[in-house]
C-alpha cells in the first residue's frame, strides 16, 4: 500500500462501508490485494475482468444494489477519469480523482470525466474529499 493509506483506510473502516472495485488480470489483482492486505479494509472486492466484458458501472450499480443508499451519497475513487469517475459520475455519485500512477494526465473526453474532489496522497484525502 502506499505510505499512510492503511492507516486512512482503518480509519475510513470505521465510518463507512467500503468496497475495493479493480480491473484487470483477476489473478494478478487478487495477487495484489493479497499481498497488501487492503482486503481487510473491505465489505467485497471486486476485480472486473474486461477481457470478458466487465466494467466497473456494472459494479457500481450492484453495489447500489447492495446497499440501497441515495446515489448522492455515493463517492467513487480512482486514478481513472475515463474508468472510475466517469462510471460513478453517470450513476450520479460523487467523485475524487486520486493523482497518482500510470494514468497521470489522462485528458478529460467527456463532462462526466470532471471530479468533484482532486488528490494527489492519502495525507489530505480525507479532508480534501470532505469525509
Amino acid at each position: 500500500l502506499m505510505n499512510g493509506a492503511a492507516e486512512v483506510l482503518q480509519a475510513l473502516h470505521m465510518k463507512y462501508r467500503l468496497y475495493l472495485v479493480t480491473s484487470g488480470s483477476s489473478d494478478t489483482q487478487w495477487d495484489k490485494i493479497r499481498a497488501t492486505g487492503a482486503q481487510k479494509f473491505f465489505l467485497k472486492a471486486f476485480v472486473v475482468d474486461k477481457l470478458k466484458q466487465e466494467n466497473k458501472k456494472d459494479v457500481f450499480r450492484a453495489i447500489m444494489d447492495l446497499e440501497k443508499i441515495p446515489t448522492n451519497q455515493m463517492l467513487s475513487v480512482g486514478n481513472r477519469l475515463t474508468e472510475e469517475i466517469r462510471a460513478a459520475k453517470q450513476l450520479g455519485w460523487k467523485t475524487c480523482y486520486f493523482e497518482y500512477g500510470e494514468h497521470v494526465g489522462e485528458k478529460m473526453e467527456l463532462p462526466e470525466d470532471h471530479p468533484d474532489f482532486r488528490v494527489q496522497g492519502w495525507k489530505d484525502f480525507a479532508s480534501l474529499c470532505q469525509l
